[in-house]
């Protein structure tokens, strides 16, 4: 994309060659007749410079040539396509910035979660080869929990 704004760029600075041909050898007479007709002038460059002789332009013979009313209708038209350009490369590079930050988060997690699976891993073989005894699950009870639980089973009352 950024080489065919380049591309499309480098096109334009040389827009009057670009155009004088285009007007000279491409560009039907309906269109050259609306230009002149639009813009009261008549020919590319000048009033000699193939014009459209059933235009009411070039009947008064002003002489003012058509370059300008066709250099401003093109810079307005690029200028739309060269800010669609710009979009479009600016929705590019944030989708590139927060995929490569998604990954970096992603793989920074994955690590930590390894790091603390292996930790747990190593401890609890550690303990085992010590022969120390896993804690029971009660032990978390208070002491009141547990002489409730020694006078009448679970908190029930007198």
């Amino acid at each position: 994309m950024m080489c065919m704004t380049i591309w499309l760029w480098t096109r334009t600075l040389n827009i009057n060659d670009i155009f004088g041909d285009m007007w000279r050898h491409t560009w039907s007479d309906d269109l050259k007749l609306s230009f002149e007709d639009e813009n009261t002038c008549c020919g590319y460059s000048n009033s000699k410079d193939s014009p459209v002789l059933a235009s009411a332009s070039c009947k008064i013979k002003n002489g003012y040539g058509c370059y300008l009313p066709v250099l401003f209708y093109t810079q307005i038209r690029l200028r739309g396509v060269y800010a669609g350009f710009v979009v479009f490369m600016l929705v590019a590079l944030a989708a590139t910035v927060t995929a490569t930050l998604q990954l970096v988060f992603t793989l920074d997690h994955e690590r930590v979660l390894r790091s603390q699976t292996h930790y747990l891993f190593n401890r609890m073989s550690r303990r085992d080869s010590a022969g120390v005894a896993p804690p029971r699950p009660d032990s978390a009870m208070s002491t009141f929990q547990e002489q409730q639980v020694a006078n009448n089973g679970w908190g029930e009352d007198d």
